[in-house]
């Protein structure tokens, strides 16, 4: 698991939309598709949506990269509700959109520590 500070804001994430049907290949429609990213606590299940960018790297096989935010990974740690020091667990859940289809990849897990 990868661990982060609050004030991270890190080299671009990279993800991938493999169509389940040959994983060489993106999703049907995956050059059109729109994404979302969202920030889950493990302990209580608050979300916070992601403010970074999602830019696709190579629309064939799928691969897109998403820029956090400056403000990303302090947001996913206030939910938990606190402001003290610590280091909380959040699953990173991506969502992507291709017409009416939403699909949403395994999640990715870290932990944000507050400094």
């Amino acid at each position: 698991m990868f661990a982060f500070f609050t004030t991270t804001t890190a080299p671009p994430w990279v993800f991938s939309a493999p169509d389940p049907n040959d994983p060489a290949q993106a999703l049907p429609g995956f050059s059109g598709a729109t994404f979302k990213i969202y920030f889950v606590n493990v302990s209580n299940n608050q979300k916070v949506q992601g403010n970074g960018t999602f830019t696709i790297t190579d629309v064939d096989t799928g691969v897109f990269q998403y820029q956090l935010s400056n403000t990303d990974l302090s947001n996913a740690y206030g939910t938990t509700g606190s402001t003290a020091p610590g280091t909380v667990i959040i699953d990173v859940c991506v969502e992507i959109t291709i017409g009416a289809e939403v699909y949403d990849p395994s999640p990715s897990r870290i932990s944000v520590r507050k400094i």
